[in-house]
């Protein structure tokens, strides 16, 4: 479970306050900023605008890939401390009419997801809307392990 007596860092203007709190400063209060670890804090996680925010009650820490439909952030679930893999649907490059298509795809990866079970498969805990589009918050792997 994450310690909030540590200090933290905000991922925008890089003022001190204690981990998974939100910063203090009136520009990141209006846009939703938290701190994270400051071990966490790489230099493009300076201008990757969903670092340091809450989706669902998950604080995403740090852009762990990328692909064709969008981002996969580490996020850790604040309440209990558990470590998520989060997947955002990015819309930012899709014409309006292919957004429709693009969302259902999506869905029904969400959907096909949560049908399996297997030790070699990663558990789908939560789907959800953040930042206008849909998420996936799925079972983190550590590769280090």
């Amino acid at each position: 479970m994450q310690d909030f007596k540590t200090r933290g860092i905000c991922p925008k203007c890089e003022s001190e306050g204690p981990e998974g709190t939100s910063c203090a400063r009136t520009t990141c209060i209006k846009r939703g900023y938290h701190h994270i670890p400051a071990s966490r804090l790489r230099e493009d996680e300076l201008t990757d605008p969903l670092v340091g925010l809450m989706a669902d009650g998950y604080l995403l820490l740090e852009r762990i890939g990328s692909g064709a439909f969008g981002r996969v952030y580490l996020a850790e679930q604040s309440v209990v401390g558990v470590r998520a893999a989060i997947k955002v649907l990015t819309l930012d490059d899709v014409p309006a009419d292919q957004a429709a298509d693009r969302i259902a795809k999506f869905q029904g990866e969400a959907r096909a997801m949560s049908q399996l079970s297997h030790p070699n498969i990663v558990r789908v805990y939560r789907y959800g809307v953040f930042q206008g589009g849909p998420f996936l918050a799925l079972e983190y792997i550590d590769k280090a392990r």
